[in-house]
């Protein structure tokens, strides 16, 4: 066990989590190691109902060996819609022999480097792989439909496998729905400790899957906050898990995302820490987890929490280092779980000094690992600036943090070993998004964060 994770497990006791989970094998290979990541998240795909139309999904993938030494080859990526309206269109063929159906061929197989990470890859460039995949939505699913596309790693030429990433497609009437936003407190929306949240895609949804932090550094709230759904109403509520009385004028930015994972936290919980076990993040300490806390009836996660990865898995924590409450009948508590495959790195971009191994980041898009800053301009009192994110370098730019313990393996890992107990928010300065201490205090360059944001269509790839 490397240095961060022994500290990792001495503090907060996860040993014996990580001991007894099976290993997934993802990828068509004899080794689970040897896989290949979807890099980046592309932005959620709405149509018109009634109008006959096409979208595309740039996908850009990482492949990289961590459990063999010698060079292998997976089994190519399938993209499959679960909309029967909505079809994918193959890119892995011919110009002009390309079929259309629920599932088809996304991309060509690709080898593993005999060890670590490969550069960044987009498809097309050849004459058999056609570039961003086609999505056609034929006009006839109404108005309130939603469904997924969902690459996979491909078991067979028949694309049976798992899944590494999926991209929301929306049926809508009229404008879009907002799935990344800012919302407001106000007299009208404030109960408590709680806020009010009205979305369409949203109420009425116990199941929903939503992301929130504090936006705005104007107004410090160092506080905890988690999502609780609000049965009575129907309505989702962002709520000060300590109880401190929601004021008015606070905003924060929400993130809807149906691919996410619901994490509950069951009892017995065995330390601080629960395990995520997803093949897209399995064997993959180059992935971008994000997390929200979540929690109903009389449960709370008032706690500062971060990710980490133990191989084989990665697991969310409390960084206090105090007990992961435990979800019983009529009061749960657990994390809305976002997982990408793998996302720029910040500073790593320099191939002479590149401690993830990874080559071409740049080609990343929604999402990224910030690790540590290259000169002032990047570190200023309780604040980081998120520079150099191609996403994130707007006056618009929404995100989600969350504090990474362990942005990437060893040996790199023994740079990055910043231990946090802090409540963050997120904001805009400059142009550029930050991140910043609620309590006002330092924020270490050092720091490492996983970062999501809203996808920018002019951003590479292109």
């Amino acid at each position: 066990m490397n240095t961060r994770l022994g500290l990792l497990a001495a503090v907060f006791g996860l040993t014996t989590i990580f001991v007894s989970m099976p290993v997934a094998r993802a990828a068509c290979v004899s080794k689970p190691g040897n896989r290949r990541a979807f890099v980046g998240q592309p932005s959620d795909l709405f149509f018109t109902a009634g109008v006959p139309a096409t979208k595309f999904i740039q996908h850009v993938y990482l492949s990289f060996n961590d459990g063999d030494t010698v060079s292998k080859a997976d089994c190519g990526v399938s993209a499959s819609s679960s909309i029967s309206a909505v079809k994918v269109k193959a890119t892995y063929c011919f110009a002009g022999g390309c079929a259309v159906g629920q599932s088809e061929q996304a991309d060509v197989a690709r080898g593993y480097p005999n060890s670590g990470p490969n550069s960044f890859y987009v498809s097309g460039g050849r004459e058999y792989l056609q570039g961003p995949v086609p999505v056609i939505y034929d006009g006839k699913a109404p108005a309130g439909t939603s469904g997924t596309i969902t690459f996979s790693l491909s078991e067979d030429d028949l694309g049976n496998g798992s899944a590494i990433a999926k991209v929301n497609v929306y049926i809508v009437a009229g404008s879009p729905p907002q799935t990344w936003f800012t919302v407001t407190s106000n007299a009208q929306t404030i109960s408590g400790p709680t806020l009010l949240l009205n979305n369409r895609l949203i109420n009425n949804s116990p199941s929903a899957k939503i992301f929130a932090m504090h936006f705005g550094s104007g107004q410090l709230w160092n506080h905890p906050i988690a999502l609780t759904y609000d049965p009575l109403l129907r309505k989702w509520r962002i709520r000060n898990e300590d109880g401190t009385p929601m004021p008015v004028g606070l905003k924060f930015v929400v993130r809807i995302d149906p691919t996410a994972l619901t994490l509950t936290a069951r009892g017995p919980v065995t330390g601080n820490a629960l395990v995520i076990d997803n093949p897209s993040s399995n064997n993959n300490p180059y992935a971008v987890i994000l997390v929200t806390p979540w929690s109903s009836g009389t449960q709370r996660m008032a706690h500062p929490f971060g990710v980490a990865y133990a191989k084989p898995h990665w697991v969310v924590y409390l960084q206090d280092g105090v007990p992961m409450p435990k979800s019983v009948k009529g009061a749960a508590a657990g994390f809305f779980v976002k997982i990408i495959g793998a996302g720029q790195y910040v500073d790593d971009r320099v191939p002479s000094n590149d401690p993830s191994g990874i080559r071409d980041t740049l080609l990343s898009n929604g999402a990224g690992t910030d690790i540590v800053a290259q000169h002032a301009a990047r570190q200023s009192g309780n604040t980081k600036f998120l520079r150099q994110f191609c996403w994130a370098n707007n006056g618009f730019a929404l995100i989600i943090a969350t504090f990474n313990g362990t942005p990437l393996p060893p040996p790199a890992q023994g740079h990055f070993n910043a231990v946090e107990g802090k409540y963050y928010g997120v904001s805009v300065s400059v142009n550029v998004a930050t991140i910043f201490h609620e309590d006002n205090s330092r924020l270490a360059d050092t720091s490492p964060f996983n970062v999501w944001g809203n996808y920018r269509t002019d951003c590479p790839p292109h």
